[in-house]
């Protein structure tokens, strides 16, 4: 049974155990923010990633941009 809301304190302390450096912590703090509907900060979270994988692994920049994409589209149908 999965609950983003219990979730969210462990991503969180993830992205902060990996001083905010490993793609992974982001992705899944990223994706805890998006299954609360707080789309701006998996928007925010995901600008993270796409920096670091500017560097580190490029090949997942499209990937980034299209969830990236897909979060800006939700939020807009969602409201703020």
């Amino acid at each position: 049974n999965h609950r983003p809301e219990e979730a969210l304190p462990q991503a969180r302390r993830a992205v902060e155990l990996t001083r905010g450096e490993s793609l992974d912590a982001l992705a899944a703090l990223a994706g805890t923010y998006a299954e609360l509907g707080q789309f701006k900060e998996a928007e925010s979270t995901a600008g993270k990633m796409l920096n670091i994988a500017i560097v580190r692994n490029p090949a997942m920049i499209p990937e980034i941009r299209d969830q990236i994409t897909e979060w800006r589209r939700r939020s807009r149908k969602n409201g703020p």
